[in-house]
């Protein structure tokens, strides 16, 4: 049975992620999603799940930097609806601290100030400078016992800490959607229906993105995501995150590819994966 590695602890999102996409297994939570993947890379874990972008607020900067960083693939891709509630274990108007992923906390910012007629005190950091999982988030609450606070995060995180919905459907879009990746040490095999992901960094000269652009236009290669991220290897150099169609053993997107190699400065592949 593979051993699963999920963004805990239990009852974050990153956990219904990973109870839609695998069937069995045993999970293991750790805290943070640097953590998640150095249990892949060394073998505490089959297998990973982390999110890496929402709907509304983008991408999971903490998951975009360790893709850059460890040797580790893209195995799968999942989308779940996202569904906030605002938990605690007095009453609305007590509430003067709320704990929360940063991304959770944007992506209800709108509501919250309707609802909770504040904001509140907003705490995002655990005492080890980690970010809260939602659901570590609810725990929190649960073991303060303090009318104050409260957390935002899912409904069954809610309930599993014994806390009170204190306000529902709390997210600002009503669609509210989030990306999760699986990762792994090995590869997925082509099924006809994949995505491949890359890093790629251009020279800082005028056309060099343009360029890198124009070798997947040219081949007809759709591109479903680009995004630049500095690269924290020198000031106002940037890394570009790029999802596009096709798996890696497709001729024409090997062709591709060996393109974009000699056209950067930088390159990593991150994996070819079914679409989710």
């Amino acid at each position: 049975m593979a051993t699963i590695a999920i963004f805990g602890p239990k009852g974050t999102f990153s956990d219904e992620a990973a109870q839609s996409y695998f069937k069995k297994g045993k999970a293991i939570y750790p805290p943070s999603i640097t953590l998640v993947f150095e249990a892949v890379k060394t073998g505490k874990a089959e297998y990973g799940v982390v999110p890496i972008e929402n709907s509304t607020e983008g991408s999971v900067a903490e998951t975009l930097e360790c893709l850059k960083r460890y040797d580790v693939a893209i195995y799968g891709e999942i989308y779940l609806q996202i569904r906030h509630v605002l938990a605690g274990v007095g009453t609305l108007k007590d509430v003067k601290r709320i704990f929360s992923h940063p991304q959770a906390i944007a992506q209800c910012m709108g509501k919250l100030r309707i609802s909770a007629k504040l904001p509140p005190k907003i705490v995002t950091r655990m005492s080890s400078g980690q970010d809260y999982s939602t659901a570590a988030a609810m725990e929190k609450v649960a073991k303060l016992k303090d009318p104050a606070v409260a957390a935002i995060g899912s409904r069954n995180a809610a309930l599993k800490y014994g806390l009170k919905i204190l306000v529902d459907n709390l997210a600002d879009m009503e669609d509210n959607e989030t990306r999760f990746f699986v990762i792994s040490k090995k590869g997925q095999e082509p099924t006809g229906k994949d995505k491949t992901s890359i890093i790629a960094a251009v020279k800082d000269e005028a056309g060099a993105l343009y360029n890198l652009l124009g070798i997947f236009a040219k081949a007809g290669v759709n591109l479903t995501k680009i995004e630049s991220r500095p690269s924290k290897r020198k000031k106002w150099e940037y890394l570009f995150l790029i999802d596009f169609e096709g798996h890696e053993e497709d001729a024409k997107i090997a062709k591709v590819i060996n393109q974009v190699k000699d056209s950067t400065t930088f390159y990593k592949l991150l994996g070819s994966y079914p679409k989710g």
